[in-house]
């Protein structure tokens, strides 16, 4: 049955000598896969191959087959591309970190109008945001992809309950005894704030390099406690360098 939907492009790799799969979030069917066939040919296509960029958000028809693990595409044109985030180091960078982190959070494939929502706001933001309100971004990403997956950090941090518990996600007193996973002092203080603050209204807090080094390794460790098989973030080797 033909289906039309938008969708976030995550990821694609090669299929034979001119096919591609793509992986995208669609706002209609969640997290899918597509083969497409022939894109990456020299002869005239349906389709081209640079429609399908990590972080191109599509306008798609497909043919839809519930519970089908390869679907595929009818049509498919471009509703949102930025030549700035495409070509910036700094957002693309910024921009593949959050896609790689989504694909190893998201892993089924359920409708969330919630979810899509927050991904084509991200790449918008990504794109729109004045660059000195980049160098936050992959940290509150993090903290709100973790909330609308329904595992965020839960409360504050005040005095009296100074240390993060990495495995519940609250903030305690003390550790405890089945927790061997916290994080207290600075750190712990500066996650609560970042955690109150909205990914898209573009407040942050001033912080350096090595802080923010530190931040996201906590955060993709608060995230892998999770989220089963997670396993680490390749992009993550490269975002520091250049932030």
């Amino acid at each position: 049955m033909i289906k039309e939907t938008q969708a976030v492009v995550l990821h694609n790799v090669k299929y034979g000598d001119t096919s591609l799969i793509c992986k995208m979030f669609t706002q209609a069917f969640g997290l899918q896969s597509y083969l497409l066939q022939g894109v990456r040919s020299e002869k005239k296509s349906g389709h081209k191959a640079n429609l399908f960029q990590p972080g191109s958000i599509l306008e798609i028809q497909v043919y839809h087959t519930p519970n089908k693990n390869l679907q595929r595409i009818r049509e498919a044109k471009m509703h949102y591309w930025s030549e700035q985030l495409q070509h910036s180091m700094v957002r693309q960078s910024m921009l593949l970190f959050c896609i790689e982190l989504f694909t190893k959070v998201v892993t089924q494939p359920e409708t969330n109008e919630e979810l899509y929502e927050f991904l084509t706001q991200s790449v918008y933001h990504l794109d729109q945001f004045e660059q000195d309100k980049l160098a936050n971004f992959h940290l509150q990403f993090s903290l709100q992809l973790a909330s609308l997956m329904g595992f965020g950090i839960h409360d504050q941090y005040t005095p009296e309950t100074p240390i993060l518990d990495l495995q519940n996600g609250s903030y305690v007193a003390t550790t405890h005894k089945h927790s061997l996973e916290f994080v207290d002092g600075k750190y712990a203080e500066v996650i609560s704030q970042l955690n109150s603050l909205s990914l898209f209204e573009g407040h942050t807090i001033a912080l350096n390099r090595e802080q923010r080094l530190e931040l996201i390794h906590l955060l993709i460790r608060y995230l892998q406690l999770h989220v089963n098989g997670m396993g680490k973030i390749k992009s993550l080797e490269v975002l520091p360098e250049i932030l």
